[in-house]
């Protein structure tokens, strides 16, 4: 990362502050797409660590809209670390113009990456309208040209913190053991009258607030889970800066914030591996019951595996119920894990729709054919099965 001139003391412990973060584990066991998603944040600090020379002009606009195409809502952490960028020069006391500079070419970058990428992606889709088989998402669609659309995409902006506010109300002791040394370097900025770093704060503050969900709150719909955040490392990094600004010995401090982050990840990585011990057993009874089956050629899954009961206390306790997401259309793909190539693998609202046809229509005029009790049944007609599990 790009720091210029900085003191390695001050360097290093930023440098620390990016890569820790706790919402991008959900991006790892994101299994259909965590590839994307990890090229994507790679992207996007290669875009920033880019110098600031006309060849790395182009550069940094080429690697954000790599970055949009692996993982959109990952291009915003450009801003958050330009906030960063822009703190420390105030602080460092560089000229203004040079400052100014900075903040105008880097929003000149963002948006013209923005741009292309939503050129681009208008192309593919209306190329693909042309394919019966294309349905195009809710997602796509932007919030109405209007005076009341404003406060919505305030909102929008702010309901993205609410994810990180909901991270350390759990954690809340060590986020607390910070704030009366947040509180002493903020009081000695203004006695000191230090209003250059003053005025960076704020800069920051403003950029790291937009980069929550970026040109993405001026969509209809917003999705608001941590893997689709990438603000978390700009904002240690922030919390950092400002506990450094006047103490360096302030650094340690940060300690506590990151054992959070560390007990979160491994409270997470126990849940898992606990569910994944529970569910095996079932997965592998399951498999040789629907083998059993022979004249079925198509099979659904309806509901999803329970999480283990032993690990439920832990969950409950863990923010985020450690990313334990077990919902019906992802139960499918552990399911197809054991080699059941019969399932049929729909998406969200395809298989909402699976679930409901199997309600209304077909759990009504049949039993169950075989019981694995209390974990699942399984419903048999014609040349269809249904997985029925219980709660």
């Amino acid at each position: 990362m790009k720091l210029y001139s900085l003191k390695k003391e001050i360097a290093l412990p930023l440098s620390v502050a990016f890569i820790v973060n706790p919402f991008f584990i959900q991006n790892l066991l994101y299994r259909f797409d965590s590839l994307g998603m990890t090229l994507a944040i790679f992207s996007c600090a290669i875009a920033f660590y880019m110098r600031w020379s006309v060849v790395g002009l182009y550069l940094k606009v080429f690697f954000l809209i790599i970055c949009l195409n692996f993982y959109q809502p990952f291009a915003n952490l450009f801003l958050g670390l330009v906030g960063i960028e822009l703190a420390l020069l105030c602080s460092l006391r560089y000229q203004r113009g040079y400052t100014f500079s900075i903040l105008i070419k880097s929003l000149i970058v963002f948006t013209a990456a923005n741009l292309v990428y939503f050129l681009q992606f208008k192309i593919i889709t209306y190329l693909l309208s042309y394919l019966e088989s294309f349905t195009p998402t809710a997602r796509d669609s932007f919030l109405a040209f209007e005076l009341a659309s404003i406060l919505e995409i305030f909102r929008n902006f702010a309901g993205a913190f609410k994810v990180l506010f909901e991270f350390w109300s759990d954690y809340a002791l060590y986020i607390l053991i910070p704030i009366p040394f947040l509180f002493v370097s903020v009081t000695n900025l203004l006695i000191k009258r230090d209003f250059p770093t003053l005025i960076g704060l704020v800069i920051a503050s403003v950029f790291i607030f937009v980069s929550g969900v970026g040109p993405m709150a001026m969509l209809d719909k917003q999705v608001l889970s941590p893997r689709v955040l990438s603000y978390f490392p700009a904002v240690m990094m922030m919390l950092l800066f400002v506990l450094m600004v006047n103490k360096k010995n302030y650094v340690w401090v940060i300690v506590f914030p990151i054992f959070a982050c560390f007990v979160f990840s491994y409270r997470v990585g126990n849940i898992h591996h606990l569910q994944r011990e529970y569910e095996t057993p079932i997965m592998m009874n399951l498999t040789q019951d629907l083998a059993t089956l022979k004249k079925v050629t198509q099979i659904y899954s309806v509901g999803s595996v329970n999480a283990a009961p032993f690990s439920k206390h832990i969950i409950e306790a863990t923010p985020f119920r450690g990313f334990l997401n077990r919902e019906a259309w992802m139960t499918v793909g552990y399911i197809r894990m054991f080699g059941e190539t019969r399932l049929e693998f729909l998406w969200r609202s395809a298989h909402e729709r699976m679930e409901e046809d199997f309600w209304l229509v077909n759990h009504p005029k049949q039993s169950a054919s075989l019981y694995a009790e209390p974990f699942y049944k399984i419903y048999v007609k014609d040349s269809k099965a249904w997985i029925v599990w219980t709660e």
